[in-house]
């Protein structure tokens, strides 16, 4: 998964890989591999991430949008995941994020300012690390499934587009 959003992200199409994968039907692993492409996000944009949406993919739990643009009032904001129907935010940190920088209290204070200003506007933030996404992804998933089910779906769903401001459609 990792290697496949990187590619997409990269420029690479579906289109391109499923062709490649058709070259190969009957080899090992060509089947996980199609599943793999089927399920690829250019929008992804660390391995942290993609783990992070695998483990709602394994374990059935709801897709989320990976890193659309959501404006509150002047100020757009890009979570990792986004479950626009129950107005959740999931993001993955990793340690490099915070480790071995002169400027990790700045970091941590734009976070904690980012989440409130996401939080003022009715969105819960939850967050996960590499140790889960990696190596615990069932136990991830438990904490994935109770925040969503103490979040059932709103009326209206949180909007958000893309960069070309195609935004989500609304029945």
């Amino acid at each position: 998964m990792v290697l496949a959003d990187a590619a997409l992200a990269s420029g690479t199409t579906v289109e391109k890989l499923t062709h490649v994968l058709g070259m190969q039907l009957g080899w090992p692993g060509a089947s996980a591999a199609r599943w793999v492409v089927e399920h690829a996000d250019a929008y992804a944009e660390s391995p942290l991430e993609a783990l992070g949406r695998l483990t709602f993919i394994e374990h059935d739990l709801p897709v989320p949008v990976s890193n659309a643009w959501i404006e509150l009032g002047p100020v757009r904001l890009r979570p990792d995941h986004l479950l626009d129907d129950r107005w959740l935010i999931f993001e993955g940190d990793g340690d490099t994020k915070y480790n071995n920088r002169l400027d990790a209290a700045t970091v941590i204070r734009h976070q904690r300012e980012r989440e409130w200003q996401l939080r003022e506007h009715g969105l819960e933030v939850h967050r996960y690390g590499w140790p889960d996404a990696r190596h615990s992804r069932g136990q991830l998933a438990e904490r994935f499934r109770a925040v969503i089910a103490a979040h059932p779906p709103r009326t209206h769903p949180c909007p958000w587009y893309r960069e070309r401001r195609t935004y989500r459609h609304v029945a």
